[in-house]
């Protein structure tokens, strides 16, 4: 449950950042990494590939987004293929990967109007966002159920 507690910690300090950098999402990785054994590996590999895309903005100006591309199919199909246990993927894991390769390719489609030149670049991190606060709550709520605590609330409303 420490693993998740801090997997819950850090992106909540991602969330609640008053100036937040790109990069800055890759500290909460390593928690949420270590909590794979608690998790599975589908919400460990979801957030890899979460965050790859939220940094996409920020390493196509860099000129590095197939690299960023090929690291991030690398990094999931490892942790996939070494985590334990076998579990079969959810319904959702294709529909969930397939809205990231639209979104990707919305980014990669350039600027949709002179006017607005960064819409494609919010188009593609705002549903990342909402993405991490959904993460946030299923993290935490996994920390409480592991801990015991809605239990001992469902036993003290009891009496």
């Amino acid at each position: 449950a420490l693993s998740l507690s801090m997997a819950g910690s850090a992106l909540a300090f991602y969330l609640a950042a008053f100036q937040v950098h790109e990069k800055q999402i890759l500290l909460p990785l390593l928690p949420l990494a270590m909590a794979t054994p608690f998790l599975g590996p589908l919400p460990a590999a979801a957030s890899h590939t979460l965050t790859a895309l939220s940094i996409l903005p920020l390493l196509s100006r860099e000129g590095l987004s197939s690299r960023l591309v090929l690291a991030t199919l690398g990094s999931v199909a490892l942790l996939l293929a070494v985590s334990t246990p076998r579990r079969s993927l959810p319904r959702g894991a294709g529909a969930g990967m397939a809205a990231v390769g639209v979104l990707a390719a919305a980014f990669w489609s350039g600027p949709w109007s002179e006017r607005y030149r960064d819409l494609h670049v919010f188009a593609v991190t705002a549903p990342c966002c909402v993405a991490f606060v959904a993460g946030y709550v299923a993290v935490v709520g996994e920390a409480w159920r592991r801990s015991g605590l809605v239990v001992a609330m469902a036993a003290a409303k009891e009496k």
